[in-house]
């Protein structure tokens, strides 16, 4: 009976999962300056999505404390990574 709400509810939360995902790699991609600032400034859904990323992180830093220094020490680094690149 419930097999179209099990099916809907499975799309909404892989849908969910791949959004938070996506938004960690745009957050890491625009720490790297992988990301140009032309291109997220122009960017129609970027505004929207890169919120998701650090929220997620933080939560998950919460739940588990191990992954609140590893997020902090990814992020320091990859802003050094970026330092770096604009130094060339």
């Amino acid at each position: 009976m419930l097999g179209w709400a099990n099916k809907l509810g499975g799309v909404l939360l892989f849908a969910l999962l791949y959004l938070v995902i996506f938004s960690i790699v745009l957050f890491y991609g625009s720490k790297t300056q992988l990301l140009s600032k032309d291109l997220t400034s122009t960017s129609v859904s970027y505004k929207y999505i890169i919120p998701w990323g650090p929220k997620a992180m933080d939560l998950l830093g919460e739940l588990v404390p191990l992954f609140k220094s590893l997020f902090h020490d990814l992020e320091a680094f990859f802003e050094k990574v970026a330092a770096g690149k604009k130094g060339k």
